[in-house]
């Protein structure tokens, strides 16, 4: 047994309503609000993001909302944010388009402002070689 998967079993067993959450978040139990309001998603901040675009274009009186990843990476997030966008779109009757944007670069140079924490942050952390064909054939609707 893993040390990760260790510290999950100690933890459920600790915590009752962790292996609760847990449970819910693998077998999607419920729907997406009420997964969304036990924290029970695997990027619940992507989630909260599009609800709250589609709360807002429905407040406008939009038909349909953009929301956007900056920084795909393998596209594990994109999946997610689509997912959620599909789902909650859906019950709202708003049209959500996904976006993704990433060049394989990684971070740009930090500039001199300090908030860009060049101790931390160096030029290329984040650099990838998947390219845009791996991750155009995990999503659903890549681009042509």
């Amino acid at each position: 047994m893993s040390p990760t998967t260790a510290a999950k079993l100690v933890r459920a067993l600790t915590s009752p309503e962790y292996a609760v959450r847990q449970i819910i978040r693998r077998f999607s139990i419920g729907s997406l609000e009420f997964r969304l309001s036990l924290d029970a998603l695997d990027r619940p901040y992507y989630a909260f993001g599009v609800k709250q675009a589609i709360y807002l274009a429905a407040r406008l009186k939009h038909p349909k909302v953009s929301v956007i990843e900056f920084g795909v990476a393998t596209g594990g997030g994109l999946l997610a944010l689509e997912k959620y966008a599909a789902e909650l779109g859906r019950e709202a009757g708003i049209q959500v388009e996904v976006y993704g944007f990433d060049t394989g670069e990684g971070l740009p140079a930090a500039t001199s402002d300090y908030r860009d924490l060049a101790y931390v942050w160096k030029q290329g952390t984040y650099k990838n070689g998947c390219g845009k064909t791996n991750i155009a054939t995990k999503i659903r609707k890549a681009p042509a």
